[in-house]
């Protein structure tokens, strides 16, 4: 299966962000997916592509990313709170 995460490239991100979620995210589809190629990019638009997955992997796979990103963004709340500088992040789950 192949799943590809498309964030859209005019929101703001804080730097490193593309790379540290296609790197939780991967470890986190791979627990229930093993055989499984994942990347995030940037483009013009959010979206969620899944090719060759079974019925039912899409919701579970849409699932994944917004634990994740609800876990990124409580993180980024935090480390801005203690100033570490992360500053306003208008990321949305998918």
């Amino acid at each position: 299966m192949k799943i590809e995460v498309i964030i859209d490239r005019t929101k703001k991100l804080p730097d490193g962000t593309v790379p540290a979620l296609e790197q939780e995210l991967s470890k986190r589809i791979s627990q229930s997916y093993s055989d499984c190629k994942f990347t995030v990019r940037r483009a013009g638009a959010d979206g969620l592509s899944i090719i060759g997955g079974e019925k039912g992997d899409k919701a579970r796979i849409e699932e994944i990313l917004q634990e994740t990103m609800k876990a990124r963004m409580t993180g980024f709340v935090r480390y801005s709170a203690v100033g570490v500088g992360v500053g306003g992040c208008s990321c949305q789950p998918f």
